[in-house]
C-alpha cells in the first residue's frame, strides 16, 4: 500500500524538508509495506513514523536547538526523515528527562505540550 504523498508531504515532510523528496517517500513507503511493529505491538505506519519524528524534534531541540550551528557535531545534527527511518531512529524512545526547574516554572505539562502551546501563541501573534 503506497503512501498519500499529500498525506506524507503536510504532515511528515513539512516537519523536516532536508534531503530527496521522492527518496524519502520511498523509504517511508517499503517501512510502512514491512508492517514491523515496535516492541510494545504497535503496527509502524505512517501516523507512527510521523508522532516519532515529531518527538525527536522536540527531543532535539530541547537538546540542540538554542547552540549556534558551529558548535553541534555533525553526529549531533537533526537527522533527516530519510535517514531517521535508515537508522530506525523511530524504534527509540524520544522524551526529555524532566527536570526539577522545568516543573517549578512550567507545572506537570509535557515538553511536547508547552511546545505545542508556544506554536499556537506564536500563530497567534503573526496573524494579528
Amino acid at each position: 500500500m503506497q503512501t498519500d504523498p499529500t498525506i506524507f508531504e503536510e504532515q511528515l515532510w513539512r516537519l523536516n524538508e532536508n534531503g530527496d523528496f521522492n527518496s524519502t517517500l520511498n523509504v517511508v513507503n517499503i517501512t510502512v509495506d514491512m508492517k514491523y511493529k515496535d516492541r510494545h505491538g504497535n503496527l509502524i505506519d505512517l501516523k507512527y513514523l510521523i508522532e516519532k519524528y515529531k518527538a525527536y524534534t522536540v527531543w532535539w531541540d530541547n537538546k540542540f536547538g538554542e547552540r549556534d550551528p558551529k558548535f553541534i557535531r555533525n553526529s549531533d545534527s537533526l537527522k533527516a526523515i530519510y535517514d531517521f527511518i535508515g537508522d530506525e531512529l523511530y524504534r527509540q524512545e524520544w522524551k526529555s528527562p524532566p527536570k526539577i526547574r522545568d516543573a517549578y516554572l512550567f507545572g506537570n505539562l509535557t515538553t511536547e505540550a508547552l511546545n505545542e502551546s508556544l506554536r499556537k501563541f506564536k500563530s497567534s501573534i503573526h496573524r494579528s
